[in-house]
Order: structure tokens, then sequence, then C-alpha cells
């Protein structure tokens, strides 16, 4: 594939989006073939698994209103750090919370 995600100088954070439905897109239509046609991972169950994180980070937000300078830092933060094992699909909840922008 032209992106690899365990490559981390290759960015994917920067290179896909989510939409409310689960979906993983890609704006190059290159790498978004690959997304669909080589890693398979717009099959429903995984577009399910998304779109339950997605909810989860949009009820989280919602709950924490209005949020403190800095929450979703420290939450992205939590997010990422540890021990090299993330919660599934954390990536995901991690891009909704980036547009979120900084509190």
């Amino acid at each position: 594939i032209r992106w690899n995600p365990a490559k981390p100088d290759h960015q994917i954070e920067t290179r896909v989006k989510y939409d409310p439905d689960g979906t993983i897109r890609a704006n190059d239509p290159g790498f978004d073939g690959h997304l669909n046609d080589v890693l398979n991972l717009n099959l429903q169950w995984l577009k399910n698994n998304r779109k339950g994180v997605l909810t989860a980070a949009l009820e989280w937000w919602r709950a924490k209103r209005p949020l403190p300078p800095g929450r979703i830092e420290r939450e992205i933060q939590e997010r990422t750090s540890g021990n090299g094992e993330l919660q599934p699909y954390s990536q995901v909840a991690v891009w909704w919370l980036k547009r979120r922008g900084p509190q």
C-alpha cells in the first residue's frame, strides 16, 4: 500500500477521515482504493466498531462541556500514550477530538 499505518512518518492520521457511519476514507483516490480493496477496512463490522467509538467520543464531549482548558489535549494524550497498547479504534476518537480544536 502507498501509505503504511505502521510507519509513523507516513502520518496516516492526516491522510484519512471518518464518516459518521464509521466509513474510513482518504482524499488520495489510490490510497482510498487501498483502504477498501487491499485492507478491506470498510467491512460492515469494522464500520460499526468505528461508529461506536465516534459516538462515544461525541457523548464524552457533550457531557464534559464546557471543557476546561487543555482537556481535549489530555484526552488525546490518554488515548495515545501508554505501554504500546492502545484501546481498539482509539485513533478514530483521536481523529475526532483533534477536529474539535484546542480547548
